[in-house]
């Protein structure tokens, strides 16, 4: 990292970690949290990325779940802090993620972890391999999530409105685009099964009514269903970010731009084309 953030976490009294160079088998996020958990010293290791933050007593509130299921590992989709027009677009790609991962679902039995906030046990951890088991994945939650299973350890998944939130891409369309197109493709493959058919056949309903809206067919079905649509999103959208309800209401635009990023990371990752992200290129299919 080349932008201060080492010096501003000592300015704060954090304990700065410099782990040796990156292995050409580790991805570079999966080798910095493995250092982390190295010279971590309590019970419960919690990993957090770089642009989460919490409110108060929520760290406290999550803690306070182990004493009633030690056997387990949490993890939290953090909420998402619109401040900016073009950041409105990140709506699709945010009910896409909370759906495959089930946290949309209180009752989800194949709840997937989120990388962004997880707390792990420091015994089941290590006795899993952390991610020294998934060095090489892109997006290692998911596979974290499949060896932690085998062991038998349960992982829940909970939305992060008034506990845990996030701004994750301040810096324009750019880092917007770039950051949904680098982990499309692996995402849709560690999704659960069922989780991914109902995501599709929810898209494709909704591409349906933008079919039928430029078609021109303004009958009274469609007026029902598109109602549905906009109630629906306006609903979950609130459940996962400051979304504004016009982006509800004209939900057509950011599901094209949502189709356009997924054909572009399909476009990638066919050509293997390099992937670029903060100012670093990488070989197709391995994400810092």
């Amino acid at each position: 990292s080349s932008d201060g953030t080492a010096e501003v976490a000592a300015q704060w009294g954090a304990m700065i970690v410099r782990p040796p160079a990156l292995p050409s088998d580790w991805t570079g996020k999966n080798w910095a949290c493995y250092q982390g958990a190295l010279v971590a010293q309590g019970e419960l290791i919690c990993f957090v990325d770089a642009d989460v933050f919490f409110e108060p007593q929520s760290l406290v509130n999550l803690v306070a779940l182990f004493s009633e299921q030690p056997n387990c590992a949490i993890s939290v989709l953090p909420f998402h802090q619109i401040k900016k027009f073009y950041e409105e677009f990140s709506v699709f790609f945010n009910l896409l993620m909370a759906m495959g991962t089930g946290a949309m679902d209180l009752k989800a039995a194949n709840a997937m972890l989120v990388g962004q906030c997880m707390l792990i046990p420091r015994s089941i951890y290590f006795k899993s391999g952390g991610h020294e088991a998934v060095k090489g994945q892109v997006l290692e939650n998911f596979y974290l999530t499949r060896v932690l299973r085998q062991m038998g350890v349960s992982c829940e998944t909970y939305l992060g409105k008034e506990s845990v939130s996030v701004r994750m891409f301040p810096l324009g369309w750019g880092q917007l685009i770039e950051g949904w197109t680098k982990g499309f493709v692996s995402g849709s493959k560690g999704a659960p099964a069922r989780a991914l058919l109902l995501s599709i056949s929810w898209i494709f309903g909704l591409m349906t009514l933008l079919v039928l809206f430029i078609s021109g067919y303004f009958e009274s079905l469609f007026s029902v269903f598109y109602t549905l649509a906009v109630g629906q999103l306006i609903v979950f959208s609130r459940r996962l970010g400051n979304f504004s309800w016009l982006v509800s209401v004209f939900f057509f635009v950011p599901l094209v731009f949502y189709q356009a990023v997924f054909f572009r990371s399909m476009w990638m990752q066919w050509r293997k084309s390099p992937l670029s992200w903060r100012g670093r290129t990488l070989p197709s299919g391995r994400v810092l």
